[in-house]
């Protein structure tokens, strides 16, 4: 049985030595790349001997899915899944898992601060300082003290980025189809929570519900005084009316780290222009700590596949 590593996924080579040899040792072939493909005929010559492919976030598509004969399995070294063609994976008996869980405290955490960047003007004053300029040129800022939070979504990152904020005072809304955690939330309707709001955090699965949620309408009813952030998936907002907003000074501000596809972004992009906006390369997920355990997940779902069984199971 052949298994392919075709990507880094953020661990050094002795992870993945070990790994190998832990493989070889069981009886099976095991190969890893230290660096992305840069295109799908790189990936797929990588890949279509494979009966195991294990890969974060490289899109997967059914042209490359397709060529690939012998594959039975997909270890997906991420939480989302919609980068993969899933519905020719069903049609074709692929078993799919993820690593949902890994990145909960980091995505979380980088929400907050990025919150705390906005309210406290880093960029603006790191340039002023640079410049040999004072306090004297600096906009004001604000506290997340008593701050109300609107999640919506409110799943584990949801409710954890949550559970951060209220370590500051702040009151938080939720909006999700079901209450999960009603000792945490007050649930409301996304209207209510977009009125209501001084920071909102975007913390939805992509899927044919979500997609384009936060549009033009949704995204008009935000105060005028309020931020936005998004560390979830891109095509949840309306990134071209949210730049014009952010231009209008309709809204105050917005840190984003995901977009419409993988940074880098194109140089058309409508946020490289927008005022107040912290544009981050996707790396909500991207710590250390987040990276082993990611790891770890990754390699018990595929020992666990090994051995008949089959965790964290998607498709």
């Amino acid at each position: 049985m052949k298994i392919i590593f075709p990507e880094p996924i953020g661990v050094d080579a002795s992870s993945l030595e070990k790994l190998q040899q832990e493989l070889q040792t069981a009886g099976y072939s095991m190969e890893f790349f230290k660096d992305k493909p840069t295109n799908d005929i790189e990936l797929l010559n990588r890949i279509k001997n494979a009966e195991i492919v294990c890969l974060s976030n490289i899109p997967l598509k059914k042209e490359v899915l397709s060529c690939c004969k012998e594959l039975k399995f997909l270890n997906i070294a991420f939480t989302g899944t919609d980068h993969i063609d899933l519905n020719y994976c069903k049609e074709n008996n692929i078993k799919v898992s993820n690593a949902a869980g890994y990145s909960t405290e980091a995505v979380a955490e980088l929400c907050v601060g990025a919150a705390i960047s906005l309210y406290r003007n880093f960029l603006k004053n790191h340039e002023l300082t640079k410049n040999l300029e004072g306090v004297s040129k600096s906009p004001i800022g604000f506290e997340l003290n008593a701050k109300i939070v609107g999640i919506v979504g409110t799943g584990k990152i949801g409710k954890r980025t949550a559970e951060i904020f209220k370590a500051f005072n702040c009151k938080i809304l939720g909006y999700n189809r079901t209450a999960k955690y009603p000792e945490i939330f007050e649930y409301v309707d996304l209207e209510t929570l977009l009125k209501n709001s001084d920071i909102i955090s975007i913390h939805l699965p992509l899927n044919d519900d979500t997609k384009g949620l936060i549009n033009a309408d949704v995204l008009s009813k935000m105060k005028k005084s309020a931020i936005l952030i998004n560390a979830a998936r891109g095509n949840i907002i309306d990134y071209y009316y949210l730049a014009e907003m952010l231009n209008a000074e309709k809204i105050s501000g917005a840190a984003i780290d995901v977009y419409e596809y993988e940074p880098p972004l194109q140089s058309d992009h409508p946020l490289l222009t927008a005022k107040n906006v912290l544009l981050l390369p996707h790396i909500g997920y991207y710590t250390q700590e987040a990276m082993n355990k990611r790891f770890e997940i990754v390699r018990n779902n595929l020992f666990s596949y090994l051995r008949g069984e089959f965790i964290n199971r998607i498709v």
